[in-house]
């Protein structure tokens, strides 16, 4: 077997100890540690730090007589007990016929719509705590918006205006991206 199976075998163990049998961390003696072969030792070690490195398992209570005290962090007890993270999703599929052509069904279109002028000043407020800053940044999306609603091009320098005032602010350089995305592809 590979290192990622062999640690994940290990991480049912941890987790079993630890929870299934009520000890606060899983534990490996010296005298154990020291009865295992070099290469069962390293083999053990490259698992602990495997699993370290994943975020599996983090390390519990250094003791003396004990080389490796460890436990399972959240992220591992999820692994363990097969929990996924479920993710929103960022944009909305419409499942319908074509307009125009009887008895064809097109599925798993995206529609993507960016976010309304409305949304995006509330993001704003939401973010930046600085009114003059809330309305220079205001000032630079509006004109973009604008052109937007007409259906107008860019001018040049729009973009670079609204980014030296957006580029502190990652979840507004994202609402503002998939807003140009959006207009961008609609040309």
């Amino acid at each position: 077997m590979g290192l990622h199976n062999d640690s994940m075998k290990l991480l049912q163990e941890i987790y079993d100890v630890c929870y299934n049998q009520h000890n606060h961390a899983y534990n490996i003696s010296i005298k154990y540690f020291s009865g295992l072969t070099r290469e069962a030792r390293m083999q053990l070690e490259s698992q602990l730090l495997y699993l370290k490195d994943e975020s599996l398992i983090t390390d519990y209570a250094p003791c003396s007589g004990t080389p490796f005290s460890v436990r399972p962090t959240s992220l591992g007890i999820q692994t363990v007990e097969q929990i996924a993270e479920t993710v929103a999703p960022s944009s909305i599929t419409i499942h319908g016929n074509v307009s125009g052509i009887v008895g064809n069904t097109v599925t798993g279109n995206t529609i993507n719509q960016g976010y309304s002028f409305d949304e995006m000043q509330e993001l704003i407020r939401n973010a930046i705590a600085d009114p003059a800053e809330q309305q220079a940044i205001e000032a630079a999306i509006k004109d973009i918006y604008s052109r937007i609603e007409k259906e107008e091009p860019l001018e040049k320098g729009m973009l670079n205006k609204v980014a030296t005032n957006i580029e502190r602010y990652q979840g507004i350089i994202a609402a503002v991206g998939q807003t140009l995305t959006s207009y961008l592809l609609k040309m």
